[in-house]
């Protein structure tokens, strides 16, 4: 599923979604909530996580690092801004993309 914790970005995935044609997803349900995903199993039901650590305090962070020894081997974790340090996952490839009015660091890992 997609969490957001605020309710306008998740106005927003909704969006998205809606107007994306149907064979443009993959998967056979994409959930979209509101509300935190750190009170989610996220982890558990990844396959394929993206989340963006440039608000996110050292705290948070530490929390997504421990999530990310639940992922099941394979599944693939997009961040943006920050390195993780987390022993379980590889880093597959980190490159700076044009995002927005300008560009943003992400780094794409695969759990080991």
């Amino acid at each position: 599923p997609g969490v957001d914790l605020l309710e306008p970005l998740h106005a927003a995935a909704q969006r998205a979604r809606a107007a994306l044609p149907p064979e443009a997803l993959r998967a056979a349900e994409v959930r979209l909530l509101c509300g935190d995903a750190f009170k989610h199993p996220w982890a558990e039901e990844g396959g394929v996580v993206f989340c963006t650590l440039t608000c996110l305090t050292d705290e948070a962070i530490a929390a997504l690092e421990r999530g990310c020894e639940r992922l099941p081997r394979g599944a693939r974790l997009i961040v943006t801004t920050r390195e993780l340090k987390c022993h379980c996952l590889r880093l597959l490839r980190r490159e700076k993309l044009p995002y927005g009015k300008g560009s943003l660091l992400f780094l794409a890992y695969e759990r080991v």
